[in-house]
């Protein structure tokens, strides 16, 4: 998502932060631990997990990367396009 067009309605004083490599902070629910944004500094865009959405029926991934790290007794179907780790132009 692109940082521009994110913006936290509510819970925000309840998000924790974790800085997994230099300039790079993961942020976490303090109550339940669920992460739910990732951030790097100077990128233009911002790693949400959609699944922890209450509501999604707004918004709809571009891509869903990590299709290397899947399990294979979960069958993901999905109509957006997949990478194994990040598309091409990345």
């Amino acid at each position: 998502m692109r940082a521009e067009n994110f913006t936290w309605i509510s819970g925000e004083e309840k998000l924790s932060a974790y800085e997994s490599s230099p300039g790079k902070k993961r942020y976490f629910c303090s109550n339940c631990g669920s992460q739910l944004l990732a951030i790097k500094e100077g990128a233009p865009f911002y790693v949400l997990r959609v699944a922890s959405l209450d509501d999604a029926t707004l918004s709809k991934p571009a891509f869903r990367k990590g299709k290397s790290h899947e399990v294979s007794w979960l069958d993901y179907q999905s109509d957006v396009p997949e990478y194994s780790e990040w598309q091409p132009e990345r």
